[in-house]
């Protein structure tokens, strides 16, 4: 789009096609030959710039969302311990077998007693 229009009266005439065929067949007809053309474009080897939108919106206001269910606690609790355990795990290659067997029971006891 940064580049000046070279013929503005071919430009203009697929602008008028564009807006008789959503006047006499619909949006969703001109929705469909617009991705007609940009995979066909496409194909022939066209740069055509990538979508900037997405078909998702939320259409709930954060206000309006319900409470999430559960225990909002206990849920934090089992998040921190798949943590712990994953970075024992990491940590298993660096560190040599004794060290490792000391660590890890110690950690799934106090995870496990906070839960």
């Amino acid at each position: 789009m940064s580049e000046i229009d070279r013929d503005p009266i071919e430009t203009q005439e697929w602008l008028d096609s564009l807006e008789s065929v959503i006047k006499y067949n619909g949006q969703e007809r001109a929705a469909h030959l617009i991705d007609v053309l940009t995979e066909a474009a496409a194909d022939k080897g066209v740069s055509v710039p990538a979508a900037i939108t997405t078909p998702y919106k939320n259409t709930i206001a954060p206000s309006d969302e319900r409470p999430m269910p559960g225990d909002l606690f206990m849920e934090r609790s089992i998040r921190s311990y798949i943590r712990w355990n994953v970075m024992a795990m990491v940590c298993v290659p660096t560190q040599t077998t004794k060290v490792w067997v000391v660590i890890f029971p110690v950690l799934l006891l106090v995870r496990h007693s906070t839960i």
